[in-house]
């Protein structure tokens, strides 16, 4: 295996229509340990899978250093480099069998036959595979072809696997079972991955580490709990996260040496502590956020109220997910209970202001507390 190592990488593309080119890639520097799992998540359109497609050779860099081990690769084809990619789709050749697709690309770099039959027996046993050798694609379910796509991967041993959202076409009972096989199959080959998804639950779930992009730039890389819990941005923050963050627009105080945040919907006092001595006037406008597992109906010592409408109650059976209208904010509450509320009561929720996080209301940047 490899540590993959990208420095200030670029891709843009030049467009008929204006004179400035189009950036899918802003100066990506990003280093990819030895066996690590590495997830690329973001919206469409952020750039994950065009890096995903220069690692690969795919597309063409525009500027910029990629390293795969010890060999830069800018300029060495994609089947020289050593890596082997999943795609959405599972590209299997539909007049082969299981074994003959597994086979295929070990046939054509001359392997042995004992040593293809060691290969695929293995990836097949691996992948639960081994009675389906002898079918063909169209006999096999969507999980089953997807199994076999990573197979064909396996075989290869290469120095890095490349994943572009391999679970997509999936139901959702059918990517959990994905999820859960493909973190066993990282924990028992050990290999480097990458993987580039838009679910951030897949990322969480699957990941050493998160690098979350927009619009071509990195936004935060860490590990998933550093990612949820402190995120860089109010982006990550809205991001990261199903219900996502609530978030509330007011203002910063200091009263008497006490810091308050004003909105329309929230007033916390005391406990939250903002360095708006250093960065920040009072009167400046601010973002304050908060999770919705962070919203309570109990009334608890030390909490912030917020009041707000009844707009939509979802019952997912183990919790509740209260959406409120607060003033000209919405915020969403997850109870564990199953709770039932009047459509159009008001209803008073608190806050952990332990739990909140603050963002600046020009830049997105979140503000240590």
């Amino acid at each position: 295996m490899a540590r993959v190592v990208i420095e200030k990488l670029n891709k843009f593309y030049q467009s008929s229509r204006k004179a400035e080119p189009v950036y899918a890639v802003h100066d990506l520097s990003l280093e990819v340990q030895d066996g690590e799992f590495l997830v690329l998540v973001g919206p469409s359109g952020c750039g994950k899978s065009t890096t995903l497609r220069l690692i690969a050779g795919l597309e063409e860099i525009s500027s910029g250093t990629i390293r795969i081990g010890d060999q830069v690769v800018n300029k060495v084809e994609p089947k020289d480099r050593d890596i082997a990619m999943v795609f959405q789709n599972y590209a299997l050749y539909p007049h082969m069998t299981v074994y003959e697709n597994m086979a295929f690309g070990l046939e054509l770099r001359k392997f042995s036959r004992p040593e293809i039959d060691r290969r695929v027996g293995s990836a097949a046993e691996m992948l639960g595979l081994e009675a389906l050798l002898g079918r063909l694609p169209k006999e096999l379910s969507g999980g089953q072809r997807q199994r076999v796509a990573v197979g064909r991967a396996i075989v290869r041993q290469p120095k890095v696997f490349l994943f572009d959202e391999p679970l997509s076409n999936l139901d959702a009972q059918m990517r959990m079972q994905m999820r859960a096989e493909l973190a066993r199959l990282h924990h028992q080959i050990k290999a480097t991955m990458i993987y580039v998804t838009h679910d951030q639950a897949e990322a969480m779930t699957l990941g050493d580490r998160i690098v979350v992009m927009r619009e071509g730039w990195l936004q935060q890389a860490a590990d998933p709990a550093t990612v949820y819990q402190h995120p860089a941005n109010r982006f990550v923050a809205g991001f990261m996260g199903s219900p996502s963050m609530n978030f509330f627009t007011g203002k910063v105080w200091n009263v008497e040496g006490q810091i308050w945040f004003e909105s329309g919907a929230v007033q916390a006092q005391g406990g939250v502590r903002v360095p708006i001595s250093s960065r920040f006037s009072a009167g400046q406008a601010m973002v304050l956020g908060i999770r919705p597992e962070h919203l309570s109906i109990e009334v608890r010592p030390g909490w912030a109220p917020i009041e707000g409408r009844v707009e939509l109650v979802e019952m997912m059976g183990a919790e509740t997910l209260l959406h409120l209208r607060c003033g000209s904010e919405r915020c969403v509450a997850r109870l564990p209970l199953m709770a039932h509320f009047q459509l159009g009561a008001t209803v008073r929720v608190h806050a952990d202001l332990t739990q909140m996080r603050f963002f600046d209301a020009a830049t997105g940047e979140r503000i240590s507390s």
